[in-house]
């Protein structure tokens, strides 16, 4: 009986072997890409009112030839260029030999490319991909024949609020009735682009919403560049005075120790960045050179137009913002007046 037993767990070996071997996948040396056929739909405009499932074409290629029964992912990739150095993946199907291509997903492949509605030509390709799982070394994707196709595409420009405010614990104490609110200021001619500068203490959170009420308030957009987030509020690095500049077109918010500068003849030329003003605790403050209008702009590192889109000025005493307003009235200083800006207070002097 000893040796019956023995021998018994032998028998197995082999059959353990076979089934081994039997999973074991061999992939041809020379795989077979996918072939695209001439895509149908040519010309297709898309239009303000249509449907994002509207069928605009099916594009259709032979299989990709692994030399096995393979799992194959399928890709439709596009691009304005036949180098695909920018290519953008519309739709993806597994295992089928064609697509249906909808309103939506080439529409929204467009937008990656223009900024109005107009006629675009794709250059189409089919990415292969299988899993890399039963081999020893990942599978590199294999890609079909490139085709092109035109239509035209709808853009539909994005919508962006017309204000912004600043809340919490030092601007109106998270209080929305409170006078103490911070309307940010919109850069002239930029939609979706606003600013302020104020002075922010470093234990005290923050945030923005379009509205003076709850339910639209936001800490973050896509990035947030100069400052930390924490039980979704905003705060700053350390105590001081800070300048804030949202791009809700690009994603950003930016903020970043406050630059402000002079700009004209009071100051001793039309250069911009060469007139900084000095911060000093609160405030800022500069010294004319020279006679002129006085005139002045908040600079940051994320604004993307000339400076007089971020221009103020100081009028009876009050800080008074350009914003998408148009040329301001013009305030004649001498030279040695000390320009004097608290934005925390909204105040200015010049002595």
């Amino acid at each position: 009986m000893k040796n019956i037993k023995m021998i018994l767990p032998l028998l197995f070996v082999p059959i353990l072997l076979g089934c081994e071997e039997d999973d074991k996948v061999t992939m041809k040396t020379d795989v077979s890409a996918p072939v695209l056929e001439d895509l149908e739909g040519q010309f297709y405009v898309v239009e303000e009112d249509m449907s994002p499932e509207d069928s605009v074409s099916t594009w259709y290629w032979s299989p990709a030839d692994y030399g096995y029964s393979a799992s194959v992912n399928y890709a439709i990739e596009v691009d304005t260029s036949e180098t695909f150095s920018n290519a953008v993946e519309m739709t993806s199907v597994d295992g089928d030999d064609n697509v249906k291509i909808t309103v939506d997903q080439i529409n929204a492949a467009a937008t990656e490319f223009i900024s109005e509605s107009a006629e675009i030509t794709f250059y189409v390709r089919v990415k292969a991909t299988i899993n890399s799982i039963s081999f020893d070394s990942t599978v590199d994707p294999v890609y079909s024949n490139v085709k092109p196709y035109t239509f035209t595409a709808y853009f539909k420009p994005p919508e962006f609020p017309e204000n912004m405010y600043m809340i919490g614990q030092d601007f109106g104490a998270w209080d929305w009735a409170s006078e103490g609110i911070v309307e940010m200021i919109p850069v002239n001619g930029v939609d979706g682009a606003f600013w302020c500068i104020s002075y922010f203490n470093s234990a005290n959170g923050f945030k923005w919403s379009p509205s003076k009420a709850w339910g639209e308030d936001f800490f973050m957009l896509e990035e947030e560049v100069g400052y930390t987030s924490a039980d979704g509020n905003a705060f700053v690095p350390s105590d001081g005075i800070y300048m804030v500049y949202m791009d809700m077109a690009a994603g950003t918010i930016t903020i970043e120790t406050a630059q402000v500068y002079g700009m004209g003849d009071c100051f001793g030329g039309w250069d911009a960045g060469e007139y900084p003003f000095e911060i000093s605790g609160d405030k800022m403050s500069i010294t004319t050179t020279g006679d002129g209008e006085l005139r002045m702009y908040a600079g940051s590192s994320a604004a993307t137009s000339d400076w007089w889109t971020r221009e103020f000025i100081v009028l009876d005493g009050e800080i008074v913002y350009r914003g998408e307003g148009p040329d301001q009235e013009r305030v004649q200083v001498s030279a040695g007046s000390v320009v004097t800006l608290d934005f925390k207070t909204g105040t200015g002097t010049i002595e």
